[in-house]
């Protein structure tokens, strides 16, 4: 009994069709990434705007990216002694950020 032999075609059509996944997959990992770079220049933006906004405040705060961690870390710092007072997540920032928003409106609005 003869074997039979596996069809070109199917074989040629299953080279296509990994190459398109793979394709597909680098694709998916570029967006991935040109995400996570476009989140790291906004929270970049959202502490240098944050750290201008409580110095107006407060002159013995400063809010600083943290690069060495390796994650997207604030920490908010004693000027004048260099002391860390707390280190804040990503997502708890974006939240207080949001707080620090209204509450700058209802006071720019107080002033009207």
């Amino acid at each position: 009994m003869e074997r039979a032999q596996p069809n070109i075609t199917n074989q040629q059509q299953m080279a296509e069709n990994v190459e398109k996944l793979s394709q597909h997959r680098v694709e998916q990992v570029q967006r991935l990434e040109d995400t996570r770079k476009i989140q790291q220049e906004q929270l970049e933006m959202l502490v240098e705007r944050l750290d201008e906004f409580v110095s107006t405040f407060n002159k013995g705060l400063s809010f600083r990216l943290d690069e060495q961690s390796g994650r997207s870390v604030v920490t908010v710092y004693e000027m004048s002694s260099g002391d860390i007072i707390r280190q804040i997540p990503e997502k708890e920032m974006l939240e207080l950020a949001q707080q620090l928003s209204l509450h700058a409106r209802g006071l720019v609005a107080e002033k009207v």
